[in-house]
């Protein structure tokens, strides 16, 4: 006798959904050095973050003016993420102050 099997179905699938944020901040003076780097800096674990944690860079990433990044890795949802703009020259890495947002 032929075993039976179930007929065939369409594949079980959930859609988890995305949660990003735009950013946006200004570099207003490069301190007498060609700014090199500027973005943001985020984590949801270290409330000052640096750039020891997650990074997006800006595009273009040099010279002063205004900083726009899309974070476009997920972010886990109800968990609170500390943002700071960001930006390097040959002296080092200026932060411009936390912003706390809930994913």
């Amino acid at each position: 006798m032929p075993k039976s099997s179930a007929p065939a179905s369409l594949p079980t699938v959930q859609s988890k959904g995305y949660m990003y944020y735009t950013f946006t901040g200004d570099v207003f003076n490069d301190g007498g050095e060609p700014v090199t780097d500027k973005g943001v800096v985020f984590s949801n674990t270290n409330n000052y973050p640096t750039l020891a944690d997650s990074k997006q860079s800006n595009v273009p990433c040099t010279g002063t003016g205004g900083i726009t990044v899309s974070i476009s890795e997920y972010l886990n949802p109800d968990k609170i993420y500390y943002f700071q703009a960001y930006a390097t020259n040959s002296v080092g890495t200026r932060y411009g102050g936390v912003i706390t947002a809930k994913a």
